[in-house]
């Protein structure tokens, strides 16, 4: 078999089971409300992923539910800076950043967010 058909099958196949898990996982956040279940899904997300693109994504979820559901903010803080230390360069830096600042905050606490709470 080619190597090009074989690699471009493995890129396909990752990219779809990413996508799947992805999708999977969504659904426990949303529509069950289940977030120790989402938690534990987007864990084997970074876990099994690795390098993938979405890792990166679930590990910024798994500190977003922390903070802004389940309002454990310990956690949060850890999982966000376990998402500094993973993803330095990572686009989603500048959104950690910003929830690490603003934790346990009121969101009439936030100053960019006052408009939009009123």
């Amino acid at each position: 078999m080619n190597k090009y058909i074989m690699d471009h099958n493995n890129i396909v196949n990752i990219i779809l089971l990413c996508f799947i898990s992805i999708l999977s996982y969504y659904i426990y956040m949303n529509n069950m409300k289940d977030f120790q279940s989402a938690i534990t899904a987007y864990r084997k997300v970074v876990e099994l992923h690795q390098g993938s693109g979405m890792d990166a994504n679930a590990q910024f979820l798994i500190g977003f539910i922390f903070a802004n559901y389940i309002n454990d903010l310990d956690n949060a803080k850890i999982e966000y800076s376990r998402f500094l230390e993973q993803y330095p360069d990572h686009n989603l830096v500048k959104d950690v950043n910003f929830e690490l600042q603003y934790l346990g905050k009121d969101i009439n606490q936030i100053p960019v967010l006052k408009k939009v709470a009123s």
